[in-house]
């Protein structure tokens, strides 16, 4: 042989040889004579090459796995999808070659015979990369008319020292041997192992058009690229840890996991590259030393995830993505989820913006980022990207736990994690998606309802919204010609179009829309209804089951079925704090309206409806900020209830700037008029009525715009402006308000309406300040007589008693006051605290009463 070219006939001898092997599964000398008696020009060269195989067989065996390369070694032939035997794959360190000539060396002598590769590979003008070793080039393979690229070691620059050159050329190929024997779509796989003309190795492999996962997080950080998204990169890295299981599923670790390592396709393919480090088996192979540039981290010569190697071999790996074991250089400690730490670095980087261990912008090298991995955990997620995925921090930081045990359990588990993720936002988009289906379902049904509404019912006058909700509501309950009374849910035949689901979200928006209007009848059938379907085609910890479950419990609340209210909200929250967790606003209204109704409840109820209205305030300023319309309620409601406990300058202090935030939004939202009419309130309690009044007035004035003269909301603001005049000593427009509120009461709430009685006290209060005594007790009975249906610990109770009691005492009748004083206070006991301003003045009348003498009015 001579230049590299094979010799005649040398090329049909191993053809012949190849064919012997594939046939018997290893070369026999029986087998070779036979081909050498039939073949006898042939004779030398199958000798020859029997002598070869029995020599790298016996290399095999020794502990590389070049044989494998030669494509004969039987303990080689894993099938695809078992675990390598310990003997079937040797170990991969530098030591187990042969230290002399016929280790690698014999390998390319044995690759140099298939003839120069300068007739197949033409070099492209492109070099992809070079390194300490050598070069990678795009190369055109002219046997199959394609681009692939061409890895070739480059022993020039390796320096003299022949131990150091063997290792080299040792590590080069086993990073072949080491693709060659990884089949899975996520890894590259090798064509050709081969020898240049001038003696240097290369391997060929599949050529890949795309970017590093390095470039790509780069220019989404400092460009913004939107064509990333968080969950595409989140899939790519799926993709790379399924490779990354396969991998160690054949006992093969990476052990250099990072962004530059992962190649992404044009077409959305993801690779593992670069297996140069790899460890086979369960024995370290020892690195060859390779300098690193002392350049910092951020110089642009110098990579920021530049290698960093030490002499002896015992560090491999890239600081930062590198696990504690790796930087501390226990070799024995790195395994399977050392690599895992790695893809956990990668999420982190991908999270923040940032590599573990360099801050955004700074410069340091990377023996320092060793040093900082070596002395604990990166700065937290949370801290660095608040706003990201909670499931992505959960997987990220379970992965770069400290202690390898804390990890997840393999590199698949990672990637079933990421999966489990990324199906649960198609699920959610998926949801969505039916949500907003719906809800332009609903709008067009509404609008078909306000389009179809006839005008001449309405004599001329413009069509109320109640009334477009009427006629939904009949059509829905099956009434199509729009005549029925609409009583009660029907089968729905008026509107064939719709699906079970679609008339259940119906119902329950139909039930939203009455509860609003204050139709608290029509709203409970409807919301029961809702609820019933829900439960029936859903299930009960659905979104949407539980959404319209907290509709139903606000509507019995403000039916005065406090009991009822209060279990309905609490079965919701437990589901939705065990289900929904990070649902943090729908928690948040179901918690406010719990509140809601243990205020309503009383007593003992009061102190955790303040808390949860405190945690509510807290959470909405976190979330949506001070000024959000949500967090203003809340700071409203909270400061309606330190009201009602007695804490008038705390109710103010919170009312006052929740109030001047809201007008900024607009004087006719609902929550600014709620908030007018308590801090409204709240001034006339601290005796501040000459503020008190025009913000009363204001919100009765709105209310009836916005709302109209029968809504519940505008009957409260009629009956507090009435209040807060009698205290003004107007006592003739305090009672025409309360005449004309108690008529509209009963007129659009009911007979026994609570705000109905309430009015009706009042009344009796403004007749005794007009000196009608008689006249006072008559409604002040009556008004006792209809409150006791709401239970005996409703505050109202208490106070309407209490000013029953007061009457009689100025009437001079002791006795009957004083009986009736005494069950005043003890109702008044068992719905507010025993400093609240209304127990402690019945405190005082009945001491008073008690040393006879008479005392002021209340």
């Amino acid at each position: 042989m001579a230049g590299g070219r094979p010799e005649p006939g040398h090329v049909e001898a191993e053809r012949l040889f190849e064919g012997l092997v594939r046939r018997e599964g290893a070369p026999t000398r029986l087998g070779v004579e036979r081909l050498a008696q039939a073949h006898p020009e042939l004779a030398d060269s199958l000798h020859g090459l029997l002598r070869e195989w029995e020599e790298l067989d016996g290399l095999a065996e020794g502990g590389s796995h070049l044989g494998g390369l030669l494509g004969g070694a039987p303990e080689l032939d894993t099938p695809v999808g078992e675990e390598l035997a310990p003997d079937a794959v040797a170990e991969s360190d530098v030591g187990a070659y042969d230290a002399g000539p016929r280790g690698p060396e014999a390998l390319l002598q044995r690759l140099s015979r298939h003839g120069a590769p300068a007739s197949r590979y033409r070099v492209g003008s492109e070099r992809l990369a070079r390194g300490g070793m050598g070069s990678i080039h795009k190369v055109w393979d002219r046997n199959l008319n394609r681009w692939v690229v061409r890895k070739i070691l480059d022993p020039a620059g390796l320096g003299a020292d022949p131990a150091q050159r063997e290792r080299a050329l040792t590590r080069f190929l086993d990073e072949a041997l080491v693709n060659a024997r990884l089949d899975h779509p996520g890894i590259l796989p090798v064509y050709e192992v081969g020898r240049t003309d001038d003696g240097r190795a290369y391997f060929t492999m599949k050529l890949v058009e795309g970017r590093d996962l390095r470039d790509i997080l780069t220019s989404v950080a400092d460009a913004g690229d939107d064509s990333w998204t968080l969950n595409r990169v989140v899939g790519v890295l799926r993709r790379v840890a399924e490779a990354v299981a396969y991998a160690h599923s054949k006992g093969v670790l990476h052990r250099d996991i990072k962004p530059a390592n992962i190649m992404v396709g044009r077409f959305g393919e993801a690779y593992i590259m670069d297996w140069g480090l790899a460890r086979v088996g369960d024995e370290q192979r020892p690195a060859m030393w390779r300098a690193t540039s002392a350049r910092p981290v951020g110089d642009e010569d110098a990579a920021p995830d530049s290698l960093l190697h030490t002499y002896d071999g015992q560090i491999l790996g890239t600081p930062v993505y590198m696990s504690p074991e790796q930087a501390e250089g226990d070799v024995r400690r790195i395994e399977q989820r050392s690599d895992l730490y790695s893809l956990g670095a990668i999420l982190y980087q991908t999270l923040t913006g940032r590599m573990p261990h360099v801050d955004d912008g700074e410069r340091v090298g990377p023996y320092e980022v060793l040093m900082r991995s070596k002395r604990g955990p990166p700065r937290r997620l949370g801290e660095l990207a608040p706003d990201a995925p909670p499931g992505l921090v959960e997987i990220c930081e379970r992965a770069m736990a400290r202690d390898p045990e804390a990890r997840h359990a393999d590199a698949g588990a990672f990637a079933a994690a990421l999966a489990d993720y990324l199906e649960s936002i198609s699920k959610d988009r998926e949801e969505a998606r039916r949500q907003a289906r719906r809800a332009t379902l609903i709008n067009e049904f509404l609008m078909d309802m306000l389009a179809a509404a006839d005008p001449s019912r309405a004599r001329g006058q413009d069509v109320t919204v109640g009334e477009v909700v009427d006629r939904a509501a009949r059509r829905l309950e099956g009434d199509a010609a729009g005549d029925g009374p609409g009583d009660g849910p029907g089968d729905g035949s008026g509107d064939g179009d719709l699906d079970p689901l679609d008339r259940a979200t119906l119902h329950g928006t139909l039930g939203s829309l009455f509860m609003g209007l204050g139709r608290l009848e029509r709203a409970e059938r409807h919301l029961t209804e809702a609820v019933r379907r829900h439960r029936e085609l859903l299930e009960d910890a659905h979104r949407s089951t539980l959404h319209v479950r907290t509709d139903l419990g606000v509507t019995w609340r403000r039916l005065g079925r406090i009991d009822e209210s209060i279990g309905e909200l609490r079965a919701v929250l437990a589901l939705q704090r065990e289900h929904h967790a990070r649902d943090d606003l729908p928690i948040a209204r179901t918690m406010e309206n719990l509140a809601y109704a243990l205020e309503r409840a009383g007593g003992s109820h009061l102190d955790e409806a303040e808390t949860l209205l405190s945690d509510v305030l807290l959470a909405r300023r976190t979330i949506l900020g001070e000024d959000a319309r949500e967090t203003l309620s809340v700071s409203s409601s909270l400061g309606h209830l330190l009201f009602l406990r007695g804490r008038d300058e705390q109710a103010v202090a919170l009312l006052e700037p929740a109030l001047a935030r809201l007008e900024r939004r607009g004087d006719d939202h609902p929550l600014t008029l709620v908030s007018l009419n308590d801090l409204a309130v709240a001034l006339a309690r601290l005796g501040r009525l000459a503020e008190a009044e025009p913000l009363s007035r204001r919100a009765l004035r709105t209310k009836q715009d916005v709302f109209g003269d029968g809504h519940q909301e505008t009957i409260t603001a009629m009956n507090n402006l009435a209040l807060l005049l009698m205290d003004r000593g107007a006592h003739a427009e305090s009672e025409s308000l309360l005449h004309e509120a108690l008529a509209s009461s009963r007129e659009h709430l009911g007979a026994d309406a609570p705000l109905g009685v309430s009015c009706l006290h009042n009344l009796g209060l403004v007749r005794g300040r007009r000196g009608d005594e008689a006249g006072a007790e008559r409604l002040l009975r009556d008004a006792v007589g209809q409150a006791a249906a709401f239970g005996p610990r409703h505050a109202f109770v208490g106070r309407f008693r209490y000013n029953l009691g007061r009457c009689l005492q100025r009437q001079g009748r002791r006795a009957d006051a004083r009986a009736v004083l005494e069950e005043a206070l003890d109702e008044l006991r068992g719905s507010r605290d025993e400093e609240h301003p209304w127990v402690v003045e019945a405190r005082g009348a009945l001491a008073t009463l008690t040393a006879g003498d008479d005392a002021p009015e209340a």
